[in-house]
């Protein structure tokens, strides 16, 4: 009989109205929805757009109008970019750094419920 693959169990990392970060504790892909778009992503590249959406928010931009979707932000997924204002991308960067915090603490805790004999 084939093994069934089961549905994700999903630990939040970041749930708001203007967006969710999820993580499934059994595969470790992580999903992401905001501004219309949901992503599920490997570790490897949602690491990679931690780093991209940082280095986004460096660039300076042809309108100072923060309010007009001038930014591209390719994603993991052949053809498919966001395409954010530099306020929904500071927006998108504190819901990742959120995350980011709540993965490290969520790391902390497990060390701590299972430490390693040395």
């Amino acid at each position: 009989m084939p093994k069934y693959f089961t549905m994700c169990e999903f630990r939040q990392l970041y749930f708001h109205n203007d967006g969710y970060i999820v993580c499934c504790k059994n595969c470790n892909y992580y999903q992401l929805g905001y501004a219309g778009i949901m992503l599920t992503l490997k570790e490897t590249d949602f690491k990679i757009l931690q780093k991209l959406v940082k280095q986004k928010l460096m660039e300076e931009y042809d309108s100072p109008d923060e309010y007009i979707k001038q930014v591209v932000l390719p994603t993991a997924y052949a053809g498919v970019n966001m395409l954010p204002t530099i306020k929904e991308l500071q927006q998108f960067n504190r819901m990742l750094e959120e995350a980011d915090a709540e993965i490290t603490a969520l790391a902390m805790l497990n060390l701590f419920a299972h430490p390693q004999n040395h």
